[in-house]
């Protein structure tokens, strides 16, 4: 029997165009995906949003980003997401790098 009521969790991920394939971009755990946008309207509608102001705030690389969304708050390694929004382009815009364990 399926919940009443499902929650999602999301993550940002990247795929650069200096070091290609999808990435998280941020920590783990993964976010909740906010119950109330849930109330008025579908996960499809909710991730526009958020990818175009992900998209706004990354102007360190060059590549795609896309939301990625699962069931659970922790899923097992290599668990499919539940949804992915579409790819966005993001254009470089800065020479701005973030520290890596690379740059000490």
């Amino acid at each position: 029997m399926s919940p009443y009521w499902q929650s999602y969790w999301y993550q940002t991920m990247c795929n650069e165009d200096r070091n290609p394939g999808w990435k998280p971009l941020g920590p783990y755990p993964l976010n909740q995906v906010p119950n109330k946008a849930l109330v008025t309207g579908t996960l499809a509608d909710w991730v526009v949003p958020v990818r175009e102001g992900a998209a706004d705030e990354i102007d360190w690389i060059s590549g795609e980003i896309r939301i990625d969304c699962y069931k659970e708050a922790a899923p097992a390694l290599g668990t499919p997401p539940y949804f992915s929004s579409e790819t966005r382009e993001v254009p470089c815009i800065s020479y701005y790098f973030p520290p890596s364990e690379d740059n000490h």
